[in-house]
């Protein structure tokens, strides 16, 4: 059974009964395109076909593009998005984790004949054979894949809201960016305002051409933090989406500035 990205054709099973159809696109041949196939537990294979520019979100909740019942998958569990002509899969803070090729992943970028799994169920994403796509490159596992041990992720989650580092001043959790790529290492978020963008004065300086002296800024809060987009034609954007007001953050966000790609955390024990 094959869905195409914003078909029209009436859903016929649960798996897709709450699908968005967002993004439609007309499906053409010379378009080279990934595809993800899910096996499902009643052994039907499903295809779906991944578009630049179309996000998926994978959950058990039916306003999702993929979804997956059962109890171990939470409602919005992860999501496919594009950057360029690449996809990436990142977990949103789901409960029992989301895996690629047995490892269990917050970011990473999909390469062909990556098997994802969440819950109890897989997909493989590949092309087509004869099909272009993105050369095999072997990347630094710091650049454009955020990994953690199953043991460690466990753990995490056995300490909950228990483990949080808190804030003296505020008494809510203590934040930290941590580099994916375009810099190493990782910036605490203690000041009650952060800057990021290319002024030399800023908290995190992002060098770019269209990236604006302050292209955005994180507010610390009682119980958190916000990020607030700033100036520049380099947009900020969490989770692969253009920021366009004020936003909390939420753990394990990705946040892109220009060259620069950050992951919110809070600091534990």
């Amino acid at each position: 059974m094959r869905f195409l990205c914003g078909s029209h054709t009436p859903i016929q099973d649960p798996y897709q009964a709450g699908r968005r159809e967002t993004g439609i696109q007309k499906f053409r041949q010379e378009d080279p395109m990934p595809v993800l196939t899910l096996e499902t537990d009643t052994g039907i294979r499903k295809e779906y076909i991944l578009k630049e520019g179309i996000s998926l979100s994978i959950g058990r909740q039916e306003n999702n593009d993929i979804v997956i019942p059962g109890t171990s998958v939470s409602r919005h569990h992860a999501g496919i998005e594009s950057e360029g002509n690449a996809f990436f899969l990142t977990d949103y803070q789901s409960r029992n984790g989301s895996f690629v090729n047995g490892q269990l992943v917050i970011f990473r970028k999909l390469a062909h004949g990556d098997v994802i799994t969440i819950g109890n169920q897989t997909m493989s994403f590949f092309y087509r054979e004869g099909e272009k796509r993105l050369e095999e490159e072997a990347e630094e596992k710091s650049d454009m894949t955020m990994a953690i041990d199953t043991r460690d992720h466990r753990s995490l989650l056995a300490r909950g809201v228990a483990g949080l580092v808190s804030d003296p001043e505020t008494g809510g959790p203590v934040g930290v960016l941590v580099y994916i790529s375009g810099g190493s290492g990782e910036v605490l978020l203690e000041k009650d305002t952060v800057r990021i963008g290319k002024s030399a004065d800023s908290d995190i300086v992002v060098r770019g051409m269209l990236v604006g002296k302050t292209a955005a800024v994180i507010l610390k809060i009682h119980d958190g933090y916000l990020i607030r987009p700033g100036e520049g034609m380099a947009k900020p954007r969490v989770n692969f989406a253009v920021l366009k007001d004020e936003a909390r953050l939420n753990e394990f966000d990705v946040i892109d500035i220009g060259p620069v790609k950050l992951q919110f955390q809070y600091r534990r024990h």
